[in-house]
């Protein structure tokens, strides 16, 4: 790995890990992640205003990018000018939510970091794999492992991975994103 990517991905984590951490949270009938996800991101806008000196939240200015295969945006927001470029995928198996967490506090954690915004351009392409998400499942809405189905010289050819890649329009609508950014 260049060692611009490593002292970039070491910023990034160690601006991640001055994050809060989770508080434990009572048990309910949903999901633990799913738990956590509802949870993890703290107190509502409104209520992060009215709270005396809290610090005005950045929100991400969402461009849509793709959609899924039930139309479901794919959305991407952009921190900093930096030279150097950072591209933070959120999620892309529906069932794996953890990214969720972390993408939703990455933009505080990059923007608090001294020099963070002049040194990095970090983009975040929320969820590669929307209706899965909605659907807790792995797979998008045809079944089809977005993660398997990008150009790659180890493409195999199959009903989970895809019969051609990119075959999904939310793939081909990311691996379209990923050329722009190049």
């Amino acid at each position: 790995m260049p060692a611009t990517l490593t002292r970039t991905a070491a910023a990034l984590l160690a601006a991640a890990a001055a994050c809060a951490p989770l508080q434990p949270q009572p048990a309910s009938a949903e999901s633990p992640i799913d738990h956590a996800i509802a949870t993890a991101a703290g107190p509502t806008e409104a209520a992060r205003a009215r709270s005396p000196g809290a610090r005005a939240r950045p929100l991400p200015s969402w461009k849509v990018v793709g959609h899924s295969v039930q139309g479901r945006p794919l959305r991407a927001a952009t921190y900093g000018s930096g030279a150097r470029r950072v591209l933070w995928i959120g999620g892309i198996h529906g069932n794996e939510r953890e990214g969720a967490v972390a993408t939703d506090e990455l933009p505080d954690a990059f923007l608090a970091a001294p020099g963070g915004e002049r040194a990095v351009t970090l983009t975040v392409l929320e969820d590669v794999n929307p209706d899965g998400s909605a659907m807790h499942m792995r797979g998008n809405a045809n079944g089809v492992d977005l993660n398997r189905n990008f150009p790659a010289d180890n493409f195999v050819a199959n009903r989970m991975f895809g019969r051609v890649t990119p075959s999904q329009i939310a793939s081909a609508s990311a691996a379209s994103f990923f050329w722009r950014l190049r």
